[in-house]
């Protein structure tokens, strides 16, 4: 790639920056591919050098130009409005954390919940055989029978349901690692 067509792509890479800015890019990178070739390279070494055009564009788009972003500023009539909005549109950020907080806490609150449910229910089978043995010995067979009924029925289930609870706390977690990625995205600085 010669010289020209590398200006070009870079030029077409940095399309959507301000003209001037890019015009800055493309001469600076045009005299360093000269300042290369006066040193005794050819054209072609002094443009594979440099780097891809891709990747020389994506520097300059991360740093906002050849010179950084000194020249960069934000209008005052954007950062007075800012000022002016900060109660309102602090208040409505504050909310909307405390409600994805919330959120998040009875999700896991009830993820909790369910498996101290459960972990009653399977404690219910050993107290039902318990309990199954004191009744034989006070001679009353059919509440012996009924507790130990209970307590496998109990077990039973608790048995049954803790497979979808593990899969709901696998769809709990995955979507709060989901959310958290989402509100991470939001304050990352974007980058092309």
């Amino acid at each position: 790639m010669n010289k020209r067509e590398f200006l070009r792509s870079l030029s077409g890479l940095l399309r959507g920056m301000p003209r001037r800015e890019r015009a800055q890019s493309l001469e600076y990178y045009g005299e360093m591919i000269q300042d290369r070739m006066e040193e005794g390279l050819s054209e072609e070494e002094a443009v594979t050098r440099l780097g891809s055009a891709d990747e020389i564009a994506r520097q300059i788009l991360e740093s906002g130009g050849v010179q950084g972003k000194q020249g960069s500023r934000v209008p005052v009539w954007m950062t007075v409005l800012i000022v002016l909005g900060s109660p309102v549109w602090l208040s409505l950020l504050f909310a909307g954390l405390a409600v994805v907080l919330a959120a998040y806490i009875v999700a896991w609150s009830l993820i909790a919940a369910l498996y101290a449910v459960l972990l009653g229910m399977a404690v219910c089978g050993p107290c039902g055989a318990l309990g199954f043995v004191a009744e034989i010995v006070k001679g009353n067979f059919l509440l012996a029978v009924l507790l130990l009924g209970a307590g496998c029925a109990l077990l039973g289930l608790a048995l049954l349901a803790l497979p979808w609870l593990n899969h709901a706390t696998i769809a709990v977690a995955r979507a709060s690692a989901w959310c958290a990625q989402g509100i991470l995205r939001i304050f990352e600085r974007r980058k092309i």
